[in-house]
């Protein structure tokens, strides 16, 4: 390939969309006869491989069009978005499936512009970032469209409009238009000169011009980029949650440009009307604004929220908000569990429990763990009673089985992920159906109330607490293991009933079947679980009638051992029973005992 004889240098901060414009107009020929001159294969049009190609060229491509262009492989690379792709994750994502994906949260075709830096003819590429709603050179907002046509392009993700018109200079409008004088040609470009048009509204605060230059402080090479990528996440999310729960939300925007984010609400709500729950309908709270002003008192607001130090108690309640006309509290859910993994670890914490009640439930495969911070094999099965006295005692109108199965069972599915049938199953909860009883009890309290965030928050606390406690970690599943078809051997239950005192009334009955309850209290009392999962192996061993006459005296039996005003030889047995389970449960944590 020979290079041109004619070629330009590229202009600091420019696009290579801008700089093939530019070059194409000085040498008289078309930006698609000059893209395919450079080797840029699939450039003009809307296919996938298109969008990567305006982010990132590969080393043939860079030296293809460095080539043609005679400028150097650094230069050529520096006009694609690659060093922005390890910090803002829409580049990477679409440059990691070659284009086949898009996100609105990159504009390629129409980006904005400042029409004081047109002069020279060279579109920045940070113009293409929503994030980027301002000129820091000339303090003005950027402007999202023509003054004199207003047109959006019909086809976003083409990287250039019209690209076989070589009549256009770079800072012309190339929005086509309907072409009314000319029947032959049915439209025609705009073509109304952008750079230097006086453009009222632009000015902006010293405020957001400061915000503005922290955002493009973030992109800088030398910032971490995995502390951009989650930041960037973040307001990604809090800005859906902002739009999704508006006007319950509107005390977040600055006085001044709350009424452009209500008529930005208002107008995309009646553009893309839909039906609840839709696609369409979503894209308002997913897609960024394209009018900067609006941009950008949502994102400064969506910073003042992630920054600010109650993010745990305010997040959940915008998030439980009372669902408005336009989306359902769900909505806001599903975006956030699809860009959970990569938002940060203070977001995930803030919006987890909430949106957890609301979001759709992925049946494709196991959910991802949530948290790493504490063990699962140091939750209980029915919880710990000091724990539940200290973080859902004041919780009412529930009943408390249901509300410890369920607190705990939540606990091993935070760190192990899958479902709450999987946690349930390494806690020693059996399939029969039981366990999601309780989860129903609790959704069932928690619509009633209209609010879940009260258990979310205890069970947060709790999860703090077993991360930062200092005390002594108890490992219940192995206890669990080595009782999982336990009972009291029969010379143990011989001492055990010596020990006890002779009431008056003559000798209680002290036969298998009492031992079969002494080892479920015990069991209990070991493993911290409840008694309806505790092993019955000398159950199991009796005729099948007996099973059945000890099945119908269970819970009366029961009662009377955990009642607190107990008879006196239950409240005796028990007694005893409570000195021989915390040896048991001591020699079980020493490694003494191993059946």
């Amino acid at each position: 390939m020979h290079p041109l004889p004619r070629s330009l240098d590229p202009i600091a901060g420019e696009s290579l969309v801008s700089y093939l414009q530019r070059l194409a107009y000085r040498i008289d020929v078309s930006p698609l006869h000059l893209a395919r001159t450079a080797g840029l294969h699939g450039w003009s049009n809307n296919s996938p491989p298109a969008r990567a190609i305006s982010l990132e060229l590969d080393r043939e491509q860079l030296s293809s069009l460095a080539g043609l262009t005679r400028i150097t492989l650094r230069e050529a690379e520096e006009l694609t978005f690659s060093s922005w792709k390890s910090h803002y994750p829409p580049i990477k994502k679409i440059v990691a499936d070659n284009g086949s994906r898009s996100d609105s949260w990159l504009f390629a075709g129409t980006p904005r512009f400042c029409p004081r830096c047109l002069d020279r003819g060279a579109w920045k590429k940070e113009w293409s970032l929503p994030v980027v709603f301002a000129c820091i050179e000339h303090q003005i907002f950027l402007h999202a469209v023509c003054p004199q046509c207003a047109r959006l392009s019909e086809r976003p993700w083409q990287l250039l409009q019209r690209p076989n018109d070589h009549t256009l200079h770079p800072a012309q409008c190339r929005q086509t238009t309907p072409n009314l004088a000319d029947h032959k040609r049915k439209s025609t470009a705009c073509g109304y000169r952008l750079d230097g048009a006086e453009i009222p509204g632009l000015k902006i605060t010293p405020a957001l011009l400061d915000f503005q230059i922290g955002i493009l402080r973030r992109l800088n090479p030398q910032s971490k980029p995995e502390e951009s990528c989650t930041y960037f996440t973040d307001l990604r999310l809090i800005m859906a949650l902002i739009n999704s729960t508006w006007p319950h939300t509107s005390a977040l925007i600055h006085v001044d440009l709350a009424k452009d984010v209500d008529a930005y609400i208002q107008s995309e709500t009646k553009t893309r009307p839909g039906p609840l729950g839709s696609p369409q309908r979503y894209r308002i709270l997913s897609d960024p604004p394209r009018e900067a002003r609006t941009c950008a008192a949502l994102i400064q607001a969506a910073d003042a929220l992630l920054i600010s130090e109650d993010l745990s108690d305010s997040l959940p309640r915008f998030i439980d908000s009372p669902s408005t006309e336009r989306f359902p509290r769900k909505a806001w859910a599903n975006i956030f569990e699809k860009h959970r993994d990569s938002c940060s670890e203070k977001l995930r914490a803030a919006a987890t429990p909430a949106a957890h009640r609301y979001r759709r439930v992925r049946m494709s495969g196991p959910r991802a763990p949530l948290r790493n911070d504490y063990e699962p094999q140091h939750i209980p099965a029915h919880l710990e009673q000091k724990w539940f006295n200290s973080h859902f005692g004041h919780i009412t109108g529930i009943r408390i089985r249901a509300l410890r199965r369920t607190a705990a069972v939540q606990l091993v599915q935070w760190v192990n992920g899958g479902s709450m049938g999987d946690a349930a199953q390494f806690l020693g909860i059996n399939h029969a159906g039981v366990q999601y009883a309780p989860i129903t009890d609790l959704r069932y309290w928690a619509g009633s109330r209209r609010n879940l965030a009260e258990f979310e928050t205890a069970l947060h606390e709790l999860a703090t607490e077993l991360r930062t406690s200092s005390a002594p970690r108890i490992d219940y599943r192995r206890r669990r293991d080595i009782l999982q078809d336990w009972v009291i051997p029969p010379e143990t239950w011989r001492r055990i009933s010596n020990e006890l005192p002779h009431n008056r009334g003559g000798a209680p009955v002290l036969d298998d079947r009492k031992r079969q309850v002494a080892s479920v209290f015990v069991w209990t009392h070991v493993t911290q679980g409840e008694h309806l999962f505790a092993p019955r192996p000398l159950e199991r061993e009796q005729p099948p009638d007996t099973q059945r006459i000890w099945a119908l005296r269970r819970n009366t039996t029961w009662f009377q051992m955990t009642r607190p005003d107990a008879y006196p030889h239950f409240a005796d047995l028990r007694k005893v029973l409570a000195e021989y389970a915390a040896k048991l449960a001591l020699s079980i944590d020493n490694g003494e005992a191993t059946t």
